[in-house]
């Protein structure tokens, strides 16, 4: 079988290539400025996807529960992935690139179709159904969504 990869965006405006086939592990950190998250595949390889440093206007995970996030989010990329054909090797296809997009909510939602409001693109329930951009800090530790092409290296 063809391995599985997923296209990032980086911060160059670049796409690069991450395989996400064979990942037993997913370390998230931030140390110095930097958010670091390395994939172990079970041959005991790793790559590491490294961000630009944070600052006024750049915001990357963080905090426990942003680096949470990350990882959570980077799983449900790769279980995603093994729902397509062997022979579609770039996860969402050849057009697609990740650019920090969560891929569904922070947690489940239960169904409330039957108590939706009247405005469901306003209402809470609606909107805690959706995915969105991770959260990050800056280097102000202001709270807001991660940059878009906020990844630096591939490694």
């Amino acid at each position: 079988m063809a391995d599985k990869f997923l296209q990032v965006k980086m911060n160059g405006g670049e796409v690069l290539p991450l395989k996400i086939d064979n990942v037993v592990t997913i370390a998230a950190a931030f140390g110095g400025g930097v958010c670091t998250a390395t994939l172990t595949y079970s041959n005991g390889g790793t790559a590491v996807l490294t961000s630009v440093a944070d600052g006024a206007a750049v915001y990357v995970p963080q905090t426990a529960a942003n680096l949470v996030e990350l990882k959570r989010t980077l799983w449900n990329i790769i279980t995603g992935s093994a729902s397509q054909p062997w022979n579609q090797p770039i996860y969402n296809g050849s057009g697609y690139a990740w650019d920090n997009w969560s891929v569904e909510p922070a947690s489940s939602q239960a169904s409330s179709y039957y108590a939706q409001d009247a405005n469901p693109a306003g209402s809470s329930t609606f909107a805690a159904k959706q995915g969105a951009i991770l959260p990050g800090r800056n280097n102000a530790a202001a709270d807001g969504d991660v940059t878009a092409g906020v990844w630096s290296t591939i490694t």
